[in-house]
């Protein structure tokens, strides 16, 4: 046993060289092809590169159709971010380095967050990885991914700050508090919960007699709140001024609610029928570990008449954030979506968190992390297939935009059931100016850019029936009457539809549009406008 035991103990020491390596090895499936489709990434890439044309060039023609937004809104710092790195970077680099930013970031912020929490069971940790290829991984939530790299840096601020709040500490955290708050509203208010829960101590401090005792919870409290105030009021202006949020509200039926945590829904990818085994197996740690909690506590009780679960605030975070899935909409008006995927995530993330914090025997310790490796390494390699043929068809698109004039209007028109294809189109303007008219950023408020209304020209690929019918999302302006100059078509395995919109779309590409020869595959096709239309 002793031999056994020395092994574990050297198997611990040796732990952080295999994070690193391990870390490192996550990362391929971003490296292997040139552009990395989510569904919103190529939105957001392309919204960056137009705010970079913009700031740059004020005699551009993008003015005329795209606006800065006058409120500052919280979810926001993806975009400077890309937007700065597209500036100095091809494009395809900026993506990659904003996808970089989580997918180090993350699991580096728990893991110093395990260190601030004393955490001993560091095996653990690799329970994180099947959720950074998450089902919001694919959606390309670029603002909510890097808001949960602050928000955890920003907790293990918090907890290691707490007994000395220093000036400088206290200007470190209401930095990157404010980062959250900017990245993403929701997170932030998930990071105001569990420093509530984390802080609930310093609440009671104020409760005792004892003078000095009152002042230290009283400067706890007073530096947290310093820390937190520009968030805050970012927070509120945001909730005041967006009438959106006063909109019905969409809950998703118990029963879904219920096989989306069994089936851990969260570490899913965006392909969905090759995650079923990863995940039963993932399910089953969760399971084995929640039970060696459940029998350490037993035996305490049973041997030594006592019993103690370690670590109440993270347990209260965790039941909070469970009741909170069942209790919140999944929607709220336009402005917030996806809540409650967005709570199953911290929910496994704050579960992982306290069972590393709590007494579990070594040897399914050991179990766990023999059973994490296979499924880490299975998702993976899955990650890696699954992207390829989105990847390949990114890049296409994307040398497309050789063949398009600069500043030139572009209708995207797509026949795909692929949901990685909603906006994939924006890739055509990811390295040259160009006005794609399926930019849904444009039309929502909680973005930099708008469409400027005011200036834009009415936009025309027909007869007005055809456009409004057609394509009811197309903005149009109150200017001179201008005609779509490129009209681009994405097809899935040749598909296409056969009804009256879509007819009508066929006829006013063989009257008004001239294919362009573009050298790509059979998925994509570009006609531009005939001269004199």
């Amino acid at each position: 046993m002793q031999i056994l035991k020395r092994e574990y103990l050297n198997a611990q020491n040796l732990e952080k060289y295999y994070f690193y390596f391990f870390l490192a090895l996550n990362l391929v499936p971003v490296f292997c092809f040139r552009f990395f489709p989510t569904i919103d990434g190529p939105a957001h890439l392309y919204n960056s590169a137009l705010i970079v044309e913009l700031l740059t060039n004020s005699e551009s023609l993008i003015n005329d159709f795209l606006a800065f937004n006058n409120s500052i809104n919280p979810n926001w710092s993806g975009h400077f971010l890309l937007a700065l790195f597209s500036s100095i970077l091809p494009a395809f680099v900026a993506e990659k380095i904003i996808l970089l930013i989580y997918l180090i970031g993350f699991p580096l912020s728990i893991r110093y967050l395990f260190q601030v929490l004393n955490i001993r069971r560091k095996f653990l940790i690799y329970l994180i990885f099947p959720f950074t290829y998450s089902y919001l991984f694919y959606y390309g939530f670029y603002n909510f991914n890097i808001g949960v790299v602050f928000m955890f840096w920003g907790i293990a601020m918090a907890l290691k700050y707490k007994e000395n709040f220093t000036r400088a500490r206290v200007i470190k955290l209401l930095l990157v508090s404010t980062l959250i708050c900017f990245s993403h509203l929701f997170v932030f208010a998930v990071f105001l919960m569990v420093l509530f829960f984390l802080n609930a101590d310093s609440v009671m401090l104020l409760l005792n007699i004892n003078k000095e005792v009152k002042r230290r919870g009283r400067k706890r409290i007073l530096a947290l709140l310093i820390a937190l105030l520009p968030g805050l009021i970012i927070t509120f202006n945001f909730l005041l001024g967006n009438d959106s949020l006063h909109s019905d509200s969409v809950y998703l039926p118990f029963s879904d609610l219920v096989a989306s945590l069994k089936y851990i829904m969260p570490a899913k990818g965006i392909a969905y029928e090759g995650y079923g085994l990863f995940n039963r197996v993932l399910l089953y740690l969760f399971v084995a570990l929640i039970i060696s909690v459940g029998i350490s506590v037993a035996y305490q009780r049973f041997k030594h008449k006592t019993w103690t679960i370690k670590n109440y605030a993270w347990l209260s975070i965790l039941i909070t954030t469970g009741v909170l899935i069942f209790v919140l909409p999944d929607y709220k008006g336009i402005a917030i979506g996806f809540i409650s995927s967005r709570l199953m995530f911290f929910f496994f993330i704050f579960l992982i968190i306290w069972l590393a914090s709590q007494e579990i025997s070594k040897w399914v310790l050991v179990g766990v992390f023999i059973g994490i490796n296979l499924v880490n390494f299975g998702i993976l390699n899955h990650n890696r297939i699954a992207i390829a043929n989105q990847c390949e068809l990114a890049e296409e698109i994307n040398a497309t935009a050789e063949f398009i004039e600069p500043n030139s209007t572009v209708l995207p028109v797509t026949y795909s059931d692929n949901v990685l294809h909603a906006h994939i189109s924006n890739y055509l303007g990811a390295e040259k100016p160009l006005i794609i008219l399926e930019n849904y950023e444009a039309s929502l408020d909680h973005f930099p850019l708008r469409w400027n209304v005011d200036q834009m020209p009415e936009l025309t690929v027909g007869d007005t029936v055809f456009r409004c019918y057609c394509f009811p999302w197309l903005p149009q302006g109150t200017q001179a009457i201008q005609t779509i100059d490129y009209v681009f078509v994405l097809t899935d395995n040749g598909k296409s539809v056969d009804d009256s919109c879509n007819t009508s779309v066929k006829l006013m590409m063989e009257t008004c549009y001239d294919k362009v020869e573009t050298g790509s595959s059979a998925r994509i096709a570009l006609y531009k406008l005939k001269p004199g239309f």
